[in-house]
């Protein structure tokens, strides 16, 4: 598992550098194309981000620490974030598929935006996470 975190994480780290950098330049050519093969990419790394997050929230859970701690904050945000993002994302994805086209109105195209800024956000931090030193354990900042 010490091998299995940093590399989910470096994955995180990439993909969320791939979708801002598409999100950025892809109004500038004609990108269909890549955001197909990115929606994949963004597939498995929500996949990923969900059982990570689920399982540093059972982790923290399972501490028995009743209090209100920047763990118990952190964990439960990323993991119910990580949730309505893998929402968003399946509903518009499916209904991509559905369409079978990317040209879904207006709506789909704000829907798109929101999933991949959020996607960035969740992909870059649950990344940061997993590549810490001791990502088993939660960060005390008494110690450091």
């Amino acid at each position: 598992m010490k091998l299995v975190k940093p590399l989910v994480g470096l994955v995180h780290i990439l993909a969320a550098i791939a979708v801002v950098l598409q999100q950025i330049l892809g109004s500038t050519y004609e990108s269909g194309d890549v955001w197909n093969v990115l929606n994949y990419v963004m597939f498995v790394a929500i996949l990923l981000a969900v059982i990570f997050n689920a399982a540093r929230k059972r982790q923290n859970d399972m501490s028995g620490d009743s209090g209100l701690t920047r763990e118990y904050l952190e964990s439960n945000f990323m993991y119910y974030i990580t949730i309505a993002l893998s929402i968003l994302f399946m509903y518009n994805w499916v209904a991509e598929f559905a369409r079978g086209d990317d040209n879904g109105g207006t709506l789909t195209g704000i829907v798109w935006t929101v999933v991949n800024v959020t996607f960035v956000m969740v992909s870059s931090a649950t990344g940061m996470y997993l590549l810490r030193p001791s990502s088993d354990q939660p960060v005390d900042d008494a110690t450091e």
